[in-house]
């Protein structure tokens, strides 16, 4: 039979658990079993009275003196003053009355036992852990401690520590650990938020929550919300807007502005709130001062995103590539990225998407002097998506003007989807090359259109500052599919060109460059040297999502770049 110790034992463990994350029902109907002992429950009351004293003491102090910091004898300093005076608290003497001798003595019966020592902070911690116990027992049985305030409305590839969640399932007012995945909680305020693992969290109330270290983004659309977001050095509140909220394991704390307004104050400033503004970022450091920092849109997933994901999830593919192209984006070594999404304000051009040449970089469609050399908007991998019709007896091309950014001679890989309907095989061409004259910061083609049948169907990569023959060409040929999308990837370090098909490896040659970069155009669609315009050149057949990067990516980056951008 279980023992009253061990009884005991059992119900300290369940208030543990129901302190830390809340009973299950099994669990909460075992409290009441043991509940049901008279010595366990007069035990539970005895303790009651002295955490509701302990109680009346916070709320006078709350309600008398609100002007103290962490009002209350449970908080951390009390803790932290009992723990140093525990260790060097004088012991006291406690003397036990001597009994009188009701006879002799034998065998040791009725010898004084010896004094012991107690230290008087061992007896007040020991009161003041079993009075914080049960005030928090009692708040948990008799009134709703962790009130239901938030619902999770969708999640992706989400583990919670300690806890099962799922979607529908209630957020209540209590610490939540999201070690992976993505989770979409929407507030009973109608504020939603969507956190990335690894994060710390907790709900403060419908229009409010603690973030203690990780990412979050909050969509409020109504300025009569008022959602707040507090960290350990700062308190962000919205007024109708979307914003992202990172905290450092560090404490520091960052917010970055995607719409609207948001009103930001650090931790007991007594300073007025300072509004940051769209595309505006501020960090609150340790010390809570405050300071300008670049914001970095494409640094959060944001609802667009969070969207597409789970449409991704549900298998469609055009949602994996929105997805993958927002991840993609938040490689700092993206130098240009080219969608080939039609601009509605402008489609005469072709717009850059990489964040950290945002607005530079913008091609024209086309030269001014001549309509017909302008390339023609036409459906791309997807219906939903859009790309570009080259025509080489039009000389079609598009050209985006130097900058600094582009004029690479180190580390690169350029990456690019084509499709040519041509049945003879003699289709694409001159993918890019950024040149001028006999020096060439780089250039990549497809080589169908070549004269000589021996080197249809190879990749070309060039890089040199004399004018020599020494272009890198494939002695393997990319095989060639009429009307199919294709993914063609070259990468070099100066030392070694690697070029790619579909996400494989083809071939790998050796090709030392050294070279100070030149100043010239990129041009996608033909190569500019000594004759412009080259027909033999130039290319033939659609093209779709350019991706140059000023770094190499590894074997599975390039299959990782497939697998999430193919049709």
């Amino acid at each position: 039979m279980t023992s009253e110790r061990q009884k005991k034992i059992e119900l300290d463990y369940l208030l543990a658990i129901a302190l830390d994350e809340g009973l299950s029902e099994e669990q909460n109907q075992r409290v009441n079993e043991l509940l049901g002992d008279p010595k366990l429950r007069r035990h539970y009351f005895r303790f009651l009275g002295i955490t509701t004293a302990l109680r009346r003491i916070e709320w006078e102090q709350l309600v008398f003196n609100p002007t103290i910091e962490n009002p209350g004898v449970l908080d951390n300093e009390l803790w932290e003053d009992l723990a140093r005076h525990e260790k060097s608290a004088p012991a006291i003497w406690m003397e036990k009355p001597a009994k009188k001798s009701v006879g002799p003595v034998l065998m040791g019966i009725g010898e004084p036992k010896p004094e012991r020592r107690i230290s008087k902070f061992s007896i007040y911690t020991l009161l003041f852990s079993a009075a914080a116990a049960l005030l928090f027992v009692a708040m948990l049985l008799f009134s709703p401690v962790h009130p239901t305030v938030a619902t999770l409305t969708n999640s992706i590839n989400a583990e919670w520590e300690g806890k099962l969640l799922k979607s529908g399932d209630g957020i209540r007012m209590q610490r939540y650990q999201l070690v992976r995945g993505l989770a979409e909680i929407t507030l009973d305020s109608g504020a939603v938020v969507i956190v990335e693992a690894p994060s710390d969290f907790e709900l403060l109330s419908k229009e409010s929550m603690f973030l203690e270290r990780g990412k979050l983004t909050a969509n409020i659309g109504s300025s009569e919300i008022g959602f707040s977001v507090i960290t350990q050095t700062a308190k962000f509140i919205d007024i109708g807007t979307e914003f992202g909220v990172r905290v450092y394991k560090t404490g520091v704390s960052q917010l970055h502005v995607f719409d609207g307004e948001v009103l930001l104050s650090a931790a007991d400033s007594k300073k007025n709130k300072v509004s940051v503004f769209q595309g505006q970022a501020k960090q609150v450091n340790l010390d809570k001062s405050v300071s300008i920092i670049r914001s970095k849109e494409y640094g959060f997933v944001r609802q667009s995103e969070f969207d597409c994901r789970v449409r991704a999830e549900a298998g469609s593919s055009y949602n994996r590539w929105l997805a993958y192209s927002h991840q993609l984006r938040r490689d700092p070594a993206l130098v240009a990225y080219y969608t080939f999404e039609k601009s509605p304000d402008d489609p005469a051009t072709l717009l850059n998407a990489a964040p950290a040449t945002l607005g530079r970089l913008t091609g024209q469609l086309g030269g001014n002097d001549d309509p017909q050399t302008k390339p023609t908007w036409v459906q791309g991998r997807w219906p939903q998506k859009d790309a570009l019709a080259f025509e080489r007896e039009k000389k079609q091309f598009v050209t985006v003007p130097d900058d600094p950014a582009l004029r690479i001679t180190g580390d690169i890989t350029l990456a690019v989807w084509v499709n040519s309907a041509d049945p003879t095989g003699r289709g694409m061409g001159q993918i890019v090359s950024c040149r001028e004259k006999d020096k060439i910061n780089y250039l990549f083609r497809y080589n169908n259109n070549s004269e000589n049948p021996a080197k249809r169907g190879s990749l070309l990569f060039g890089r040199y500052e004399k004018l020599r023959d020494d272009h890198v060409v494939t002695t393997k040929q990319a095989s060639y599919v009429p009307d199919t999308w294709r993914h063609l990837v070259v990468t070099h370090d100066n030392r070694i060109v690697k070029f790619y098909v579909d996400g494989e490896l083809l071939e790998t040659k050796r090709h030392v460059f050294e070279q100070e970069p030149v100043k010239a155009d990129l041009l996608i669609g033909w190569e500019k040297n000594y004759v412009d315009r080259l027909s033999r050149n130039m290319f033939q057949g659609k093209m779709d999502e350019i991706a140059i990067f000023n770094r190499t990516l590894s074997d599975g980056e390039v299959l990782q770049l497939y697998e999430n951008t193919k049709p």
